[in-house]
């Protein structure tokens, strides 16, 4: 017998994946498949029992024949038609948000039913009636369809009274722009800029990232407000004139999308984090995720894409608006079909920051210019100033606007805390560079960017680790990358981010990274913390090395102990 397995059931408040809309997710599993006389009698149990619940004279659907996904698809479209309530929008999505034809639910993640709602309990209940009427069809047992019924009326008198809807800004209800900002690495950097370009600009700008949220000058949170919570206090706030919304796949995944639509939407990069997470097992789903944000903005608004990552530049067939391409390769296939058809580019040429419509290029400001991008020497931030500018231009500023705003944004602890930070210490004379790194990607690019500082005779000195959600393949290739580019590495454990890990199993695959890169015996260290970390590295550091530390949980005090070192 197949015994059907409920992942999950999750309540989304807004544009989700699955749908554009609020949505009551049905993650589902069966192994092994029921064979197709169980699928049929069980069609048939579900059909009797509704049919006998409705009331005298009442219209209403019935289940129809198909896959156990499909089958609770059916219940639950005709428990709508039941109760009453309009016809749901939604059907059997794979994990990854793509319509499938209700195949047997036996994949990595199994299937998805999704339908829209209006009322909050009613709809939780709904759901779960219907996975329970298909288990109980498909196990031979009764189900007593009047009483789910009974039970649903009721619920919906409730929300009805208390007005339990989902908790998303319509379009209809908010006054003011929105841009959203996501992406594998920079959505804080590109979010904290373009805050600076349009603050800078005299709009007044509410913000919602990684480290809180801010209604002008003023933070009103502390914490990690990427979700729709921090979208909300933003949108919900009465003095902010422009949203500015870091967006991540947690809150697009777990939670749904606050807003009905945005005006610019921004893609900065996508690669390998969080995979194996929510059902998203590849890189190319990680895309799809993220793209829900160009997805969603607006016809009259703009879309930012990265030309230099095809899986985002693929995402301007899905969009609604115009597109802005963004990329450090002007002569780039995309780029130049892209100017070729009339559209709008920034690019990196030259040594300048420049704007591209059609055949046409201005000049907007020169890189050494723009202290982010350290001379253009940090790559990953000239992309993010080329998405920061791209979206501000998309919010109606003028390219001398951008320019001014580009070049008084800094990767101080002042404006873009954590990100990039960089300090000289006076003795012994090295560098320290203190970074959010958290995965492959950002840890290449610190590495790059801190062999920059590195002296003549002076070593690269890494401080690596990460939280414990990542595959054992992503520990061992943050291993392999320290090995591999620097000559000491410190390993510094964590207590917030384990996620179900033990100190003792990520430091062995980060030590076996690193050992299949470059063995040396007594080439890596390991720290109780990030502060003992840095600690360590400072006391071993020389003149000329450069310190490359990847800091996600004692930012404040890592800074605060180069402060007191003179740095």
């Amino acid at each position: 017998m197949a015994a059907l397995e409920v992942v999950e059931i999750r309540t989304l408040d807004g544009a989700n994946i699955f749908l554009p809309r609020p949505a009551i997710k049905i993650q589902l599993r069966a192994d092994p498949a029921p064979p197709p006389a169980a699928l049929a009698a069980a069609w048939g149990r579900c059909a009797a029992w509704l049919r006998a619940a409705r009331p005298p004279g009442q219209p209403g659907a019935e289940p129809e024949p198909g896959g156990v996904a499909g089958l609770v698809w059916s219940v639950a479209t005709a428990l709508h038609a039941a109760l009453p309530l309009p016809a749901p929008a939604g059907g059997v999505f794979a994990a990854d948000g793509r319509p499938v034809a209700a195949p047997p639910p036996c994949a990595p993640g199994g299937v998805v039913v999704a339908f829209d709602w209006a009322w909050r309990s009613c709809a939780e209940g709904l759901a779960r009636q219907a996975v329970a009427a298909v288990e109980a069809a498909l196990a031979g047992r009764a189900f007593d369809a009047g009483g789910a019924l009974g039970a649903l009326r009721e619920a919906l008198a409730r929300d009805r009274e208390r007005g339990d809807r989902p908790l998303w800004v319509r379009d209809a209800d908010r006054r003011i722009p929105i841009v959203s900002i996501t992406g594998t690495n920079g959505k804080t950097t590109t979010t904290r800029c373009l805050v600076h370009l349009l603050t800078a600009a005299g709009r007044r700008v509410g913000t919602a990232n990684s480290s809180g949220v801010w209604i002008g000058a003023e933070q009103v949170l502390e914490g990690d407000y990427t979700g729709p919570a921090g979208a909300r206090r933003v949108l919900e706030d009465p003095a902010v004139e422009v949203a500015v919304l870091e967006t991540a796949r947690g809150g697009i995944l777990l939670r749904g999308v606050a807003y009905e639509s945005n005006d610019v939407g921004v893609v900065t990069n996508v690669s390998a984090d969080h995979l194996g997470l929510q059902g998203i097992e590849t890189v190319e789903q990680l895309a799809g995720v993220k793209g829900l944000v160009v997805r969603l903005t607006r016809p009259e608004g703009r879309a930012v894409l990265n030309a230099d990552d095809p899986l985002i530049t693929a995402l301007a067939g899905q969009v609604r608006a115009p597109v802005t391409l963004f990329g450090r390769d002007p002569e780039g296939a995309a780029i130049r079909a892209h100017l070729a058809g009339g559209g709008r580019a920034l690019l990196a040429t030259g040594g300048w920051i420049v704007l591209a419509e059609g055949g046409s290029r201005t000049p907007l400001v020169a890189l050494d210019d723009v202290p982010m991008t350290f001379g253009g020497r940090a790559s990953h931030m000239v992309e993010n100033a080329l998405a920061a500018a791209a979206a501000a231009l998309g919010c109606g500023l003028d390219p001398p606007a951008v320019a001014r705003g580009l070049a008084s944004f800094r990767n101080s602890p002042e404006q873009n805390f954590g990100r990039l930070n960089v300090f000289t210490l006076r003795e012994p004379a090295c560098t320290a560079i203190v970074d959010y790194a958290h995965n492959e990607a950002g840890l290449a690019h610190l590495l790059a960017f801190a062999g920059h500082y590195r002296r003549a005779g002076g070593r690269l000195i890494a401080i690596v680790g990460t939280a414990g959600d990542r595959p054992d393949a992503t520990l061992r290739g943050l291993g392999r990358l320290a090995g591999a580019g620097a000559d000491l590495v410190w390993i510094k454990e964590t207590a917030r981010y384990l996620r179900g890990r033990t100190p003792a199993e990520m430091n062995a695959l980060f030590a076996a990274g690193g050992a299949a890169a470059r063995p040396a015996p007594g080439q890596y260290t390991i720290a109780p913390d990030e502060l003992t970390a840095l600690t360590g590295a400072l006391a071993a550091a020389r003149e000329g090395d450069a310190i490359a530390m990847m800091c996600l949980e004692q930012q404040a005090e890592v800074l605060a102990l180069l402060a007191e070192r003179g740095a």
